[in-house]
């Protein structure tokens, strides 16, 4: 029968499983979500057995939806970063797992600073200096939980944890080692300093080995249970927006723009090279030789979703977005600043009026994300000029809307591509775990997935986003003053 290969996107509020076949055309998905806990203290939890329970859930619907199409050969995971879970001596999760936007870190941040100071961290592991990563979480875990903390047998981020029970090899690769401010960009290792001055056991931390690689086969048990026929390999992924932006051909010429509950923009370079004035980190690529600039908006597509909660759930998105389109041949007052998660609240929108409707603050949220992204864009170019791209392809759950692709384009001045395939992360795994057995041959660059549709600037709003930039970014400094 023809092979297949499933992409697996374990994400900050769902899980989904992507078959795909030896033409990456996209047969069955599935999806679960789950819950996010809060608690004192901005803490933000998820339960690691539901990562692995819904991923055997939607891999096993996956699978039964395709039996006719084809066998099942090779399971590729990409990840949500940075949120980790201890476990204990039978990899089973000690309690609620971490998430990535879990802010109870920054209360290490001067004990952090006073032993290796915020620039030497981020030329070293290229992470802004934010308590949102693994290490900070550690030591906070450390100092509160310390009984939890020391009888961990590991510390497993989604990747690992759901690979190796799947397959019994609890390993990780670097774009989601790179997550944790303990991996360092130039040797592509564990830092062995950093965690030395810092107490940390490294063999509590998994393995790193590259994206591609088989971390093992299907356990027996699964393979009786899903009544499948060939050995299945379970290959390493990485973290999902780093498949994500491997799939869509990231290349000196071709920015990526993610935008699910977070955005993330993209940018290629061959050193690892890093802004030690702005929030951009700097990742290891999924190839060797390669390192990544991101910028991440963590409510990009949120900022969507809290207006619509906002307004009693009164319209859909697409309701949303119709309302919203007439002001693509306007010039829009309203100012949104998409900061929803900042530890001090400083998200705001300016410019109200008693006719301010619902469009007016549905383009308004879009628009501000897009200023954001922009924002990013000018500070990369200042860096490098990897970043001087003629193009940006966009995916995500945003980039399914016409309007936010468009007010995209206009802001940025870059032409937007928007694929087929709205799963890039799945897509990106899938790729990955076909390649380990021979598939899907490296383009050098160029997107694996097939373009739907295109969105040029409009020349006639150049000098309208060029005056609104400028306050955007004067509004931006004053509110992050404010913060600080």
């Amino acid at each position: 029968m023809n092979p297949l290969f499933l992409g697996l996107d374990i994400g900050t509020t769902g899980i989904k499983c992507v078959a795909f076949d030896e033409n990456l055309s996209e047969l069955a998905v599935a999806y679960r979500e789950y819950d996010l806990h809060f608690g004192p203290e901005n803490a933000i939890e998820q339960d690691a057995n539901e990562w692995l329970a819904l991923s055997l859930d939607v891999i096993n619907e996956v699978i039964n939806e395709t039996r006719d199409l084809g066998e099942t050969r090779a399971i590729g995971i990409s990840s949500q970063g940075i949120s980790f879970v201890p476990v204990n001596e039978n990899n089973e999760p000690m309690g609620l797992a971490n998430t990535w936007f879990d802010a109870r870190g920054n209360v290490s941040l001067p004990q952090m600073g006073a032993a290796i100071s915020a620039d030497e961290f981020k030329k070293r592991t290229g992470k802004p200096w934010l308590g949102k990563y693994v290490l900070p979480k550690l030591l906070m875990m450390r100092d509160r939980e310390t009984e939890r903390y020391e009888s961990a047998k590991a510390f497993y981020m989604p990747h690992e944890y759901v690979a190796g029970h799947l397959c019994g090899n609890f390993v990780t690769d670097h774009t989601m080692a790179g997550g944790t401010m303990l991996y360092n960009l130039s040797s592509r290792s564990w830092d062995e300093e950093i965690a030395d001055t810092f107490g940390i056991p490294l063999d509590k931390l998994a393995p790193i080995q590259d994206s591609g690689t088989i971390a093992g086969k299907l356990n027996p048990e699964l393979k009786s249970k899903w009544d499948l026929n060939e050995e299945v390999l379970i290959a390493l992924g990485g973290q999902d927006q780093k498949c994500a932006s491997f799939a869509a051909g990231l290349n000196k010429g071709r920015l990526t723009l993610s935008l699910g509950t977070a955005a993330a923009l993209h940018a290629v370079i061959t050193e690892p090279a890093v802004d030690l004035d702005s929030e951009i980190g700097t990742f290891a690529g999924i190839r060797s030789g390669q390192w990544i600039l991101e910028a991440a908006i963590s409510t990009g597509g949120a900022s969507l979703k809290w207006l619509r909660d906002l307004l009693a759930k009164k319209f859909s998105y697409d309701e949303l977005n119709d309302l919203a389109a007439p002001l693509l041949e306007e010039e829009p007052g309203l100012m949104f600043m998409p900061y929803l998660s900042r530890m001090n609240g400083m998200g705001s929108l300016t410019g109200l009026s008693l006719d301010s409707g619902a469009g007016a603050l549905a383009y308004a949220v879009m628009e501000g994300v897009a200023l954001e992204v922009n924002y990013y864009l000018i500070r990369m170019r200042e860096l490098t000029s990897t970043a001087e791209a003629q193009s940006m392809q966009f995916f995500g759950g945003g980039a399914t809307s016409p309007v936010w692709s468009q007010i995209m384009a206009d802001v940025t001045g870059l032409p937007i591509e928007v694929p087929v395939i709205h799963e890039a992360a799945a897509a990106g795994a899938a790729i990955l775990a076909g390649q380990a057995m021979g598939y899907f041959q490296d383009k050098e660059g160029q997107s694996f997935l097939p373009i739907k549709q295109q969105y040029q600037p409009n020349p006639q709003r150049r000098v309208f986003y060029d005056e609104k930039m400028k306050k955007f970014i004067q509004a931006r400094e004053r509110l992050l003053a404010v913060e600080n």
